[in-house]
């Protein structure tokens, strides 16, 4: 049988639950194809869903996305 380690079980979860990966507030994200690139969880980290970088985030930071709760997303489209 194999080991399920916490990045497995976390993954199965989010994917299960309809997210894309997780977020730590003013922090970092990470994918569920990535999750945990740093090596650990935080305690921060939350569920999350990935959405594009507005053009000036990605002037500012150039990053492509960003994994944020379900309702910034919402936020955004408003």
């Amino acid at each position: 049988m194999m080991d399920k380690d916490l990045r497995w079980i976390t993954a199965q979860w989010l994917k299960a639950n309809g997210y894309d990966g997780l977020y730590a507030p003013d922090e970092c994200g990470c994918l569920v194809d990535d999750l945990m690139p740093c090596g650990e969880p935080s305690p921060q980290c939350a569920p999350g869903i990935k959405i594009d970088c507005t053009e000036e985030e990605h002037a500012e930071w150039a990053c492509r996305w960003h994994v944020v709760p379900s309702e910034q997303e919402a936020e955004r489209e408003d």
